[in-house]
Order: structure tokens, then sequence, then C-alpha cells
């Protein structure tokens, strides 16, 4: 995951879990707590299905643990833009 500003400055590069998917949102598991119209580079590789990048937008996040060392949020996301390159 990429995170990126308004002026397309890179802000965060770590991993995440995506919880649930459908064809227009994304939750995800984070260690971070990206703001609210936030739009997050998503890459995914999986060694059946192939190579996937997806942009999101932020559109809420709730803090599930705050402990610094620890910490955790559920972030929901919008699909702005999806991606796919089959493994041949």
């Amino acid at each position: 995951m990429r995170s990126v500003d308004r002026d397309g400055v890179m802000l965060e590069e770590g991993y995440g879990t995506a919880v649930n998917d459908s064809r227009t949102g994304v939750r995800l598991l984070l260690g971070v707590a990206p703001s609210k119209g936030q739009i997050l580079e998503i890459q995914t590789n999986h060694s059946t299905l192939g190579r996937a990048t997806c942009l999101v937008e932020v559109c809420w996040t709730k803090p599930l643990r705050s402990n610094e060392e620890e910490a955790l949020y559920l972030v929901g996301c919008r699909m702005n833009f999806y991606t796919t390159q089959s493994v041949i």
C-alpha cells in the first residue's frame, strides 16, 4: 500500500489486510490512520490470479486498537481505479 496526498507526495508505505471487498469498495485493516479523502494505491501479487493495482479513496477510519506500538484501524474505501495483470 502506498499513500498519496493531493499533491502526489508519498506519505506512507507498508502492508495491510483487505477484510472484504466489493465492486465499489474495500475495507482494510491498517496500522496507520489515513485521512478522509486520502488516495491509497494498493498493490497485490497472487500466485495464480496475477498482480493487481487499485486506487481507492478513504471514506472513513475507525480505530480498533489505539496502543501506539500496535495501533490498528478499520478503513472504509471507495474504489477509484483497478487493473490486473494475469500470470502467464
